[in-house]
């Protein structure tokens, strides 16, 4: 440090007081206990009882004070997991696609699967195979 010029700042970070003075020791400390990896970050959004001020959704991933907002990422992991945080956020939005589909009754429209042996599929039929003429229709628009 000397042959730059440079000098300890005076400020003693907590924690590592012991080792002020000692720079490998000190800078050491200083790295154990302030360097943190964000490669895969998670927790950011704590899910849990709205009640909560701590809490950022509920248990349904819906966003505390927001309408019609959800969050569907490992921010509401708890913790982060010991491998990739890929295939538990695949997880978390096919739960979440799940409790979207139940609040707004998918159950409740038709659909065609494509090689089903509907002939309608894909010729130009407005309903889709589907059987509803309804479907789209001035009535639906709301």
């Amino acid at each position: 440090m000397e042959k730059v010029g440079a000098k300890p700042f005076k400020t003693v970070f907590p924690g590592c007081e012991q080792f002020y003075g000692n720079e490998d020791s000190y800078f050491t400390c200083i790295a154990r206990a302030a360097v943190v990896t964000i490669y895969h970050p998670v927790g950011t959004a704590k899910m849990g009882d709205p009640r909560d001020p701590t809490t950022v959704v509920d248990h349904r991933l819906r966003v505390k004070g927001i309408k019609g907002l959800r969050i569907v990422d490992a921010s509401v992991m708890p913790t982060i997991t010991s491998g990739n945080t890929n295939v538990p956020t695949i997880m978390i939005a096919e739960k979440a696609a799940d409790i979207i589909k139940e609040t707004i009754e998918c159950s409740s429209y038709e659909y065609s699967s494509y090689g089903s042996g509907d002939s309608s599929y894909g010729s130009g039929d407005s309903s889709y195979g589907s059987g509803d003429s309804s479907y789209g229709s001035e009535s639906d628009k709301s």
